[in-house]
């Protein structure tokens, strides 16, 4: 009798886990939505989105580039060199990773540099704006698609023909941070 109770222990404990495995697998497949004109496809995976530009829009297409101040990875180095004359303040995380913070326009903006044993230096640019509405920052037909019932939420536009990309982080409407980085 007691072979049978450790048998039965041992099935539930396996259902249970392909069940959870099985849950985990359904809430990470990722659901094709309707983005507009200008994107191919959107994907949202639980509650974050992937948008992937349709050949021949650009990024300034879906967002309102007007934040970055004339910023884009490509000019990461000359735009801070144009910038070196405001009020900044140098931030140390450790070892291998600093800021400097600039007040810009729209919000502050970060230039991160890391340093990584695979990649070596990486530079990137995160934006955080003042006050930043969701629908503006977005083109009417992608915000749309965007699920604002959803406290917080991240939106990520690869650009592979660029080799960039831009990771827009939502909280109560309004975007909270952007990085925008080189890959």
């Amino acid at each position: 009798m007691r072979v049978n109770r450790n048998n039965m222990v041992a099935v539930l404990v396996g259902t249970a886990i392909v069940l959870a495995l099985g849950l985990r697998v359904w809430w990470y497949w990722p659901e094709e939505l309707h983005g507009g004109p200008h994107l191919d496809k959107v994907e949202r995976r639980g509650r974050d989105y992937s948008l992937h530009l349709s050949q021949g829009s650009t990024l300034s297409d879906i967002v309102d580039l007007s934040v970055f101040e004339g910023y884009s990875p490509s000019n990461h180095f000359d735009f801070r060199e144009s910038i070196e004359n405001r009020p900044s303040k140098y931030v140390k995380d450790d070892d291998h990773h600093h800021y400097v913070e600039y007040i810009g326009q729209h919000g502050r903006m970060q230039f991160h540099s890391g340093y990584h044993e695979e990649e070596g230096i990486s530079e990137w640019l995160e934006f955080l704006p003042s006050d930043l509405p969701l629908d503006s920052f977005f083109e009417k037909s992608v915000a749309i698609a965007l699920d604002l019932t959803k406290n917080e939420f991240r939106v990520y536009v690869p650009m592979k023909e660029q080799h960039m990309y831009m990771t827009i982080i939502v909280r109560d409407r309004k975007v909270e941070r952007i990085a925008w980085m080189d890959y």
